[in-house]
């Protein structure tokens, strides 16, 4: 393997799109970098914690969320790009336990 290289279980494959992310502290729009079979990485403006569960959605979806791990953040000049991984896949907001209506 070459020096600086990473390896990864999945092919990561790009996707650039606004999502909508919800922690426990709040709400935010978050840029989706990449995405691979078990997670994705994206830009955020604010830190997250390795170990935070996090929500992450299309915006103006209320319908659709993917339910992830914080599994690593890098500082990248005042913005952090965030590796997290899928745990699953819920049409229930599994922060707040609140079912989104149509």
């Amino acid at each position: 393997m070459e020096a600086g290289s990473e390896r990864r279980r999945h092919v990561r494959y790009p996707f650039e799109r606004s999502l909508e992310l919800r922690a426990a502290d709040g709400r935010m729009v978050v840029r989706a970098f990449d995405i691979s079979e078990s997670g994705f990485s994206f830009i955020s403006e604010l830190p997250l914690h390795v170990g935070e569960r996090i929500e992450l959605a299309l915006r103006y979806d209320d319908e659709f969320y993917i339910v992830a791990m914080v599994r690593n953040v890098r500082d990248q000049e005042g913005r952090y790009l965030v590796g997290a991984e899928r745990i699953s896949v819920s049409t229930v907001d599994t922060i707040d336990g609140v079912r989104r209506s149509a």
